[in-house]
C-alpha cells in the first residue's frame, strides 16, 4: 500500500517502497512487474511510502518527498533503471545556480506525503501536495517547482505561485504543452486543470501499451466512485488515462 509506481516503455513496471496493512514502517523494496508477477530485486533504496515521482529521460526515476517511518521529508532520490543503481540529491544552500522564472528558491516544504510529482523537463518538476502535519495538510495544498542539478546532485524549490483545490493522494498528467489536470484526492470537484508557465510540460502517448492493454479486454469498475478516489495509479496513454485501484 501506498508504494510508488512508474512504467517505462523500454524496460517495464517497477514499484518502490509502501506499508503493509496494519504497519507503519515503510519499505525499501524495489519489484519489477511482469507476467503478472511482482519480483523483488533490489533493497538498497530508501525506506518510503506515499511518495512519489515521475520518469525522466535514459530510464531515470526520480523519488520525491514521503514518509520513512519517523516523519515526512522532502529529500530527492534517484534510481537509474538500467542498472538499479541508487543516488542522493542534496539540497542547494548557494545562490540561485539558474536565473529565469519560476526558478527562485524558496524554502523548502515541510515534508510532502500523499503529493504528485509531473516532469516539465529533466530539470524541472512540478510537485503539488500539501505539506507539513496532519492539521496543516487539511487546510491547502502547495505548489513548488523541483529544480535539479544532476551534475552536482543538488536540488531546490521555487514557489509556483499557481492557486490549486486542497488535495492529498491525487494524481496529475499533462493534457497539452501548457495545461496539468489533476484528479482525485478530494471528495468535491475531483478533476481541476491548470495552466502552468513553463511550455516544456511531458506528455505521454505510448502505443504499444495501449495495444496490449486494450487486448486484455478491460472493463470499468463496477460501482466506482470518481470522487475522492485517492492513492491510485495511473497509466497517461493520450487521449486515455487508465486509473488503478485506489482508496475511495
Amino acid at each position: 500500500m501506498f508504494s510508488a509506481c512508474l512504467t517505462s516503455p523500454q524496460l517495464g513496471t517497477f514499484v518502490h517502497g509502501g506499508v503493509s496493512p496494519g504497519s507503519l514502517r515503510p519499505s525499501c523494496t524495489l519489484a519489477k512487474f511482469s507476467s503478472n508477477a511482482i519480483t523483488p530485486i533490489d533493497h538498497q533504496g530508501p525506506a518510503r511510502s506515499h511518495h512519489a515521482g515521475a520518469l525522466l529521460s535514459q530510464d531515470r526515476w526520480v523519488l520525491v518527498g514521503g514518509w520513512d517511518g519517523r516523519g515526512r521529508v522532502r529529500d530527492v532520490h534517484m534510481l537509474d533503471l538500467n542498472t538499479i543503481t541508487w543516488s542522493s540529491y542534496a539540497l542547494w544552500t548557494g545562490p540561485p545556480p539558474i536565473n529565469g522564472p519560476n526558478c527562485v528558491p524558496c524554502e523548502p516544504p515541510v515534508g510532502l506525503s500523499g503529493h504528485s510529482v509531473t516532469r516539465i523537463n529533466d530539470q524541472c518538476l512540478l510537485v503539488i501536495g500539501r505539506e507539513g502535519g496532519i492539521k496543516t495538510q487539511r487546510r491547502f495544498t502547495s505548489i513548488f517547482y523541483l529544480w535539479l542539478d544532476h551534475a552536482h546532485r543538488t536540488y531546490f524549490y521555487a514557489e509556483g505561485g499557481l492557486n490549486v483545490d486542497s488535495r492529498s493522494g491525487h494524481s496529475a498528467w499533462g493534457l497539452s504543452r501548457s495545461e496539468l489536470c489533476l484528479f482525485g484526492g478530494r471528495r468535491s470537484d475531483p478533476i481541476q486543470v491548470l495552466e502552468i508557465g513553463i511550455q516544456e510540460l511531458a506528455t505521454s502517448n505510448h502505443p504499444e501499451i495501449l495495444t496490449r492493454i486494450q487486448a486484455l479486454g478491460l472493463k470499468p469498475w463496477p460501482g466506482l466512485r470518481l470522487h475522492g478516489l485517492r492513492y491510485h495509479a495511473w497509466i497517461r496513454l493520450a487521449p486515455r488515462v487508465f486509473l488503478v485501484h485506489g482508496v475511495p
